[in-house]
């Protein structure tokens, strides 16, 4: 959580390719290249080797916290470290589909009756976007309460180094 606090750019997809590309062509080989692994190297289930690559594939952001960006409204930023922040704050919610969709393939696979559109359909699609429009929106509200409400009243100001 407290990694995509410390972002301050703000989102354009231009501003955003290089972490965006990162997440969506490096993990997805990654969690490609664990799948195969799982399944053709150590003989799992299809089901377990698709759970292993959504497992493995995503970075862990304490491991990338000593490259991260420092606080917000920081005077010196560094591209590098932008790309690998955004990237950590990105990778789990890139990994969930995939989490899901083992649990669709071994259903499917237990013989009960699942409908892979409707995972696609509300899994993917649906969640993603709820996930996204949540987080837009909690991120203005909140990004206004700790950052311009914050210069206004006094009482609003963080007395501890959460968002350092």
């Amino acid at each position: 959580m407290g990694t995509g606090l410390k972002i301050d750019q703000k989102f354009s997809f231009k501003n955003w390719s290089s972490p965006l590309k990162l997440v969506f062509i490096t993990m997805l080989l990654c969690i490609s290249a664990v799948f195969l692994l799982g399944y053709y190297i150590l003989g799992l289930s299809l089901a377990s080797a698709v759970l292993l690559g959504a497992v493995l594939a995503p970075t862990d952001p304490v491991l990338a916290s000593d490259v991260q960006v420092g606080p917000p409204n920081e005077k010196h930023t560094s591209k590098t470290k932008f790309i690998l922040t955004a990237e950590a704050g990105i990778n789990d919610g890139v990994a969930f589909p995939f989490s899901w969709l083992a649990v669709v393939i071994g259903f499917s696979m237990s013989g009960q009756d699942v409908s892979f559109f409707k995972w696609f359909t509300y899994d993917v699609i649906y969640r993603i976007g709820v996930g996204i429009l949540i987080g837009f929106v909690a991120g203005k509200i909140l990004g206004y309460v700790v950052f311009d409400a914050a210069k206004k009243y006094r009482f609003l100001k963080p007395v501890t180094d959460f968002l350092q």
